[in-house]
């Protein structure tokens, strides 16, 4: 064609280089500039992409007054000079004129592809990228959505390492194996390894191999995915199972937050952030949220409608939640046996609901089934420890059995927990004096008593209940220092009988229990003894006491 010109164009690579404005030139013959006919394409005005011929002297451009002529002027400087102002980063192919204003920045690629893919633009990717090295569990990097078009190798390996700390290990290698380049070996470690942890925290849960779950989890958190909601929500369904309430909300309470990042990546078969939501909603159960526990459940149901695991959940926390509330009306308007049976229904739902346990154990302690009250806080307390309404529920059912020194024992655990509460204290402190009391009338002392002839040896160990003898020389240093651990455990085990032997005073009789080295204790149950310490412990030795008193 006689007044064609001819364009060069180096193959696109990463849109915000320098290097690839610099590179683009368009070139043109003077001699078909200065035909009659010749017309240059104006790539700037949306629209009309013919533009009056202009000499290289003409002055600078005038914006025309029409307003559909947006961007588009009288007169403008050569080709050349337009184009190296041009951001849009491609050469139109046609005249076909554009009904939008072209006003694209450093970075964007126009295209005629019609997909989305993920990169980052600009300086949204290096605001992010300078934010990674110092990352928090409060806010990470997440991608943006751009307009598609061909991603230069740098991106792909940009975007490769974003995932690979997002814990998306499938889009990680989908752009770092990208076809035509050459993945980077660190990050190709990283990703196998990733792979690696996330297989292995798959076959833990199958299997309910809860502690893998967590060693696993860890282990791909260090590894780099330190962004991954996914795999802290991973974590918490562990700790969750293990019986690790707590533990489990703190841990979701560090999940990172990522701004603006949508993302279709799953785990376990769920999309992740349904997955995360789903474990939110199960702990929020577990601590008695259940209204919270439903609305995240629904929540994670409409992100992933088709997975059963999601139906399922959803469908036993509405149970739950329903039974749960059922039985609390019932409890309030005095109907103690309906209510336990509405708790009970709720538990064929989820039989590790501490909530619903300790809510059926105040059903009992109202009908005066007090064992019963006391087996269900047990429950309870076996599957969230530390539950401080289970144990006041427990120690007021032992209370109602005349087991005051289990009482004392929870009103005490609670008192440290809540030591501000003016009724624990006070429950604590009627506790304490029925204790003594019932100490006094069985004829307990609370002091260590001594004995230093065989007959009131032998008189003592036939008592009933436990008997601790303490074997001691007054001038062994060990002896000395142990006596007075010795008299504070009489005070805090007033049930138990403590008895004190000097080998020194009573030869006969620590010849007679083969006595050979101080201090020494004996423990005797009902006249029959049970255990010989040397030189205990002072944790070993009330360990062994309370393992006898059970």
């Amino acid at each position: 064609m006689s007044h064609s010109r001819r364009l060069s164009l180096e193959p696109a690579i990463d849109s915000t280089s320098r290097r690839f404005r610099d590179s683009l030139t368009l070139q043109r013959h003077d001699d078909d500039v200065n035909k009659p006919d010749f017309r240059e394409l104006d790539l700037g005005s949306p629209v009309s992409t013919l533009t009056p011929r202009v000499s290289s002297s003409s002055a600078a451009a005038t914006p025309t007054s029409s307003s559909g002529s947006s961007g588009s002027v009288s007169g403008k400087p050569s080709v050349t000079s337009q184009m190296v102002k041009s951001h849009s980063g491609e050469i139109s192919r046609s005249a076909m004129p554009t009904t939008t204003t072209r006003n694209l920045k450093p970075g964007h690629r126009r295209s005629s592809s019609t997909g989305t893919p993920l990169i980052f633009s600009g300086s949204s990717f290096y605001s992010g990228a300078s934010q990674s090295s110092g990352a928090t569990s409060a806010v990470s990097p997440s991608p943006t959505v751009l307009p598609a078009g061909n991603i230069c190798p740098s991106a792909h390996q940009r975007l490769a390492s974003l995932y690979l700390r997002l814990g998306e290990a499938e889009n990680a290698r989908r752009h770092l194996c990208f076809s035509g380049q050459c993945p980077d070996q660190a990050d190709l470690q990283r990703l196998q390894t990733l792979e690696k942890h996330l297989r292995r925290c798959w076959e833990a849960r199958k299997i309910g191999d809860w502690r893998t779950a967590v060693k696993e989890t860890d282990a791909a958190i260090a590894n780099g995915a330190d962004s991954s909601p996914q795999l802290v929500a991973c974590k918490a369904e562990a700790l969750l199972r293990l019986n690790q309430i707590e533990e489990s909300e703190f841990c979701l309470s560090c999940i990172p937050r990522l701004d603006h990042h949508q993302s279709q990546a799953k785990l376990f078969g769920m999309v992740a952030e349904a997955y995360v939501l789903c474990i939110q909603a199960q702990v929020d159960m577990a601590l008695g949220r259940f209204e919270n526990g439903v609305i995240k459940a629904e929540r994670a149901s409409m992100l992933d409608q088709t997975n059963p695991e999601l139906v399922s959940v959803l469908n036993n926390v509405k149970m739950v939640a329903k039974a749960r509330s059922r039985g609390n009306e019932l409890f309030s308007s005095g109907r103690y046996s309906e209510a336990s049976v509405a708790y009970g229904d709720g538990l064929k739902y989820d039989g590790s609901n501490s909530v619903l346990y300790c809510n059926r154990a105040a059903c009992w302690y109202k009908l005066g089934l007090w064992e019963k009250s006391v087996e269900d806080c047990n429950q309870a307390l076996k599957i969230h420890s530390g539950y401080i309404k289970a144990l006041l529920r427990r120690a007021a059912s032992y209370g109602k059995l005349g087991r005051w020194e289990d009482a004392v024992r929870d009103y005490e655990f609670v008192r440290r927990e809540l030591p501000g509460d003016s009724e624990v204290a006070e429950s604590l402190e009627r506790a304490k004096t029925a204790l003594s009391q019932e100490s006094k009338s069985l004829g307990f002392n609370n002091e260590v008593e001594a004995v230093s002839s065989l007959d009131k040896f032998k008189n003592s160990v036939s008592l009933p209940g436990v008997s601790v003898f303490h074997f001691k020389s007054s001038s062994n240093r060990q002896c000395e220092e142990i006596s007075p651990y010795v008299n504070t455990l009489c005070l805090r085990y007033p049930l138990v009988h403590f008895f004190m032997v000097d080998v020194e005073e009573s030869l006969a009789l620590a010849k007679a229990e083969s006595i050979r080295k101080v201090p020494t204790f004996k423990m005797y149950k009902n006249g029959d003894k049970v255990k010989e310490m040397i030189c205990p412990s002072h944790q070993f030795l009330e360990d062994s006491i309370k393992h006898f008193l059970l």
